[in-house]
């Protein structure tokens, strides 16, 4: 006789039901619960969301939480940028939140656009160890020339190889312009590269 394994959820599954935890917060909650400020693009709070809380009423709600604004609703963090969206449009966020402007706390509508996570990815800030300083260009010191590469529907392609970096960052901008359309870079939005 074999003994029967208790079935445990698997880990996605039990990840799933936390993620649908964190959805049981209501558009009438959230009306409830908070104040709106355009010009700062923050959450106020209008009431306690439970009699435990600790909530100062007119108090900006939230903490920060790296590079997002978190709030505690009921017990459960969610972050201010969701909330805003389900402020302004009645229903919880379906796919990611995107800042426009790369600026996690600034959370005014006109900086939020629903997106899906690969063009979430668009626009991300370059990474510390890009020694470069420009994205999708690299240097191939065997080859002693610059590559330009470009990640497209989760496949990653080579542009190819070039003289000179600027020559390998003008083919990147060309293929980013016609596989990325909506998303430019920050220093064609008239957004500083730095933020």
């Amino acid at each position: 006789m074999t003994r029967s394994r208790s079935k445990r959820p698997r880990r996605g599954d039990r990840m799933a039901r936390s993620r649908l935890h964190c959805i049981k917060i209501t558009f009438e909650d959230v009306k409830a619960f908070f104040d709106y400020s355009p010009d700062e693009g923050r959450l106020v709070w209008k009431a306690r969301s439970s009699s435990l809380s600790r909530a100062r009423i007119g108090a900006v709600a939230g903490t920060i939480n790296g590079n997002y604004r978190t709030i505690r609703v009921n017990g459960v963090g969610l972050y201010e940028h969701r909330l805003v969206w389900m402020w302004h449009h009645g229903e919880w966020p379906h796919g990611e939140i995107d800042h426009i402007n790369g600026d996690g706390f600034d959370n005014r509508i006109a900086n939020l656009r629903l997106v899906d996570r690969f063009e979430n990815a668009q626009n991300v800030k370059d990474l510390s160890t890009n020694k470069l300083g420009l994205r999708g260009v690299c240097y191939i010191p065997s080859r002693r020339k610059y590559r330009a590469t470009i990640r497209a529907n989760g496949k990653c392609t080579t542009l190819g190889h070039f003289e000179t970096a600027e020559e390998a960052r003008s083919a990147y901008l060309l293929a980013r312009a016609i596989l990325h359309p909506t998303h430019q870079p920050r220093a064609a939005r008239g957004v500083s590269p730095c933020l």
